[in-house]
């Protein structure tokens, strides 16, 4: 599960968990010395901006469910429009080589 920030836009287009190092900002915490935390956010774009949203560790593991779910379900309605998109490419051709007259 341990990624880091993506490079390139694609990656996040349609979201995805990611971990960064992060400081608390507490002054007693073992971060102020240079020891920082491990945080998980959920990066998206929506209209072109991209947003970022903290993750609890209570509900990484659930939130992780459903953004694997929705990929899955994104590729499967992509696959399907490639599907319709041949069968009507090919419906057209058989239609202009019907010959009518």
């Amino acid at each position: 599960m341990k990624k880091m920030l993506p490079k390139n836009i694609w990656e996040i287009a349609n979201g995805g968990i990611y971990t960064q190092q992060v400081r608390c900002g507490k002054t007693r915490c073992r971060c102020v010395d240079g020891e920082k935390h491990t945080a998980s956010y959920f990066f998206t774009r929506i209209n072109g901006r991209q947003y970022k949203y903290y993750i609890r560790k209570s509900d990484l593991a659930n939130f992780t469910k459903l953004v694997s779910d929705a990929t899955a379900k994104r590729k499967e309605s992509n696959q399907n429009s490639k599907r319709s998109y041949a069968k009507l490419k090919e419906f057209r051709n058989d239609l202009r080589n019907l010959s009518i007259y």
